[in-house]
């Protein structure tokens, strides 16, 4: 008959910290950016915009301050208008032959 070992109360809080620390970083996996940055996005009301600025903030490393100062320019309504723009005239212009982008 095997003896087995008992689990002694050190070893339940260091296996409670443990799974308290795999939870954390699951969380900051999900979170990447600063909670002040989320605070932020939740006052974009569109969530493709807010999906945009997102990205954008993570990939472009942007502070708070940036993230506001884009979100006040309305720079993802910018960059969608000038994504049709450039459809726009890509549409004109391929019937031609033409290729200007």
């Amino acid at each position: 008959m095997t003896k087995q070992r008992e689990i002694s109360p050190i070893d339940e809080s260091y296996s409670a910290l443990l799974s308290g620390v795999a939870q954390l970083l699951a969380q900051a996996r999900r979170f990447p950016l600063p909670w002040s940055h989320y605070v932020r996005l939740l006052s974009v009301k569109n969530c493709e915009a807010r999906a945009f600025y997102e990205r954008e903030a993570l990939s472009g490393g942007w502070s708070v301050r940036q993230l506001d100062r884009q979100i006040s320019s309305q720079f993802y309504e910018r960059s969608e208008l000038s994504v049709g723009v450039r459809n726009q005239w890509q549409e004109r212009l391929i019937p031609w032959g033409l290729w200007a982008f």
